[in-house]
């Protein structure tokens, strides 16, 4: 059984243990603790285990679902677990502490002839961890699905300081579970050759012809690797990030198409007539494909939209939800998508173009956009603090009992990241 430790003993118990790797909180936050190493983690679950208060952990603070907020107890940030520990080029396999930036990983994996399958479009400062945690979709996921079907393993620390690893398809029960299944220790993600990727930018009209487009690409089975989207209004917000961004028509949209160059001669003729095809026109741009992401992939930096608004949406059904939108609403938004599990599904992220008054205002418009998308066959991307009802939906009634009862047995004080992914407590159907 816990015991509670008054807030000013357990500040002073982590200054003792950790020194300059925990920081003071107010506020109801005992503060925040930076392990450096695994054994350091252990002793932070077992100390605040004992004192009976919540850890919750933190990567970067990028995601857009509000993961990293906590109200009250201690804040874990992944900042010095931050090792490449191995990397295997002849399995193509890179061993890796939670708190590693991307870049800093893509730095190390370019000499050895590798690259990630898929990474963010944050990858300059968002952590591998995070990304797992989340379960996110990004660069390359039109080839290779979300990051979930990117991770060989991982190890995680339960509660009561033990290791568990998972691997195989019970991956899954980690990837996605924005913590709440235990607390990553290390993840060991599947890689890809390096290889030098060209980007082809096209306008398009309307959203259904970019959807028709993408339609004809999968049945031709091109080897793209990476396909994003954007809509004026999103362009008009990378302006004030990026003022040296492109310039689109008003009232169009634009796509990004990513691949190898030594596919170019069996990509680029293909892509160009479906895209023409469709009703797009190839615009000319710059060769530098990371400068091309950054342009399509990154609006939640300006902070714009508190409440997370990110859904999933059956290829061929994002027309319909754009036009199911009232015009009041629309003009208010701005949006980017990702196609993903080549072109099964479109992520698509809404932003408002200017931050609301409250994040009550936030929440409704976030309420409504994802009405709309389940009428069209439409779901949250993921649940995070604010779609906690959505949880079914996001993992499957199965695959979300496995998934609480996992966080049940390891974390059965209900801990690690209070108040997201899921509830907390097994439904009745799994206690049996």
């Amino acid at each position: 059984m816990t015991r509670t430790i008054d807030s000013a003993d357990l500040k002073l118990q982590l200054r003792e243990v950790f020194g300059k790797g925990f920081v003071p909180g107010h506020n109801g936050i005992v503060g925040t603790v930076a392990p450096q190493t695994e054994a350091e983690l252990r002793k932070l679950i077992l100390c605040t285990r004992e004192s009976a208060v919540s850890l919750t952990p933190r990567g970067a603070g990028t995601s857009p679902f509000v993961g990293a907020v906590a109200s009250e107890g201690v804040i874990l940030s992944f900042e010095r677990l931050s090792a490449v520990i191995d990397i295997d080029p002849r399995a193509e396999l890179a061993r890796v502490q939670p708190g590693v930036v991307w870049r800093e990983l893509m730095n190390q994996l370019r000499p050895l002839g590798l690259m990630p399958r898929i990474h963010p479009s944050s990858a300059a400062y968002s952590t591998v961890g995070g990304f797992v945690a989340q379960g996110g979709v990004g660069v390359g996921s039109f080839q290779f699905g979300s990051i979930g079907d990117c991770v060989q393993s991982v190890r995680m620390l339960a509660g009561n300081g033990d290791t568990i690893e998972l691997n195989g398809k019970s991956v899954g029960l980690a990837v996605g579970a924005e913590g709440r299944t235990g607390i990553l220790v290390e993840v060991t993600l599947r890689l890809q050759p390096l290889a030098a990727m060209e980007p082809v930018v096209a306008v398009f009209s309307r959203v259904d012809e970019i959807e028709g487009c993408l339609a004809n690409l999968a049945r031709r089975e091109l080897p793209l690797w990476s396909i994003s989207m954007m809509d004026r209004s999103a362009v008009d917000l990378q302006s004030k990030l990026r003022p040296d961004g492109f310039e689109l028509p008003q009232g169009r949209y634009a796509a990004l198409f990513s691949f190898r160059v030594e596919d170019r001669k069996r990509v680029l003729p293909k892509l160009r007539g479906c895209i023409l095809a469709s009703g797009g026109k190839p615009i000319a741009g710059s060769a530098d494909h990371d400068a091309w992401t950054d342009h399509f992939m990154g609006l939640q930096a300006l902070g714009t939209t508190p409440v997370p608004m990110q859904f999933r949406v059956p290829l061929g059904k994002l027309a319909e939800l754009a036009q199911a939108i009232q015009p009041e609403l629309r003009r208010k938004l701005a949006f980017e998508g990702v196609m993903a599990g080549v072109a099964k599904s479109v992520t698509v992220r809404f932003f408002l173009t200017d931050r609301p008054e409250t994040a009550e205002d936030n929440l409704l418009v976030a309420h409504e956009l994802l009405r709309l998308a389940k009428q069209v066959g439409g779901e949250v991307h993921a649940t995070g603090a604010v779609f906690l009802e959505e949880a079914e939906a996001v993992f499957g009634a199965e695959h979300l009992s496995k998934m609480i009862l996992l966080g049940h047995a390891l974390d059965p004080d209900g801990r690690f990241n209070p108040g997201k992914a899921f509830e907390p407590e097994p439904p009745a159907a799994a206690r049996q």
